[in-house]
């Protein structure tokens, strides 16, 4: 049976084989993403989602409800 390992050693383990594997980001890169982000996770309201409606574009309303199977949003 395998030793289980600490968190710390798997995220070691983990970012040494992404590393050997070359599917990371090279030292140098630099992010243009904020550090910290803050979501908001309340639930919208049914103006707000109507809203959110009506600013997308009809071809992505189309796709929306072909994906969904609606047909009429009221």
């Amino acid at each position: 049976m395998e030793k289980s390992n600490t968190i710390k050693e798997f995220f070691i383990r983990s970012e040494l084989s992404q590393h050997d594997e070359g599917d990371c980001l090279p030292s140098e890169f630099e992010s243009q993403l904020p550090a910290h982000i803050k979501l908001d996770d309340r639930p919208l309201g049914t103006g707000q989602l109507l809203d959110c409606w009506e600013r997308l574009s009809f071809h992505d309303q189309s796709i929306f409800r072909n994906n969904m199977g609606i047909y009429h949003i009221y």
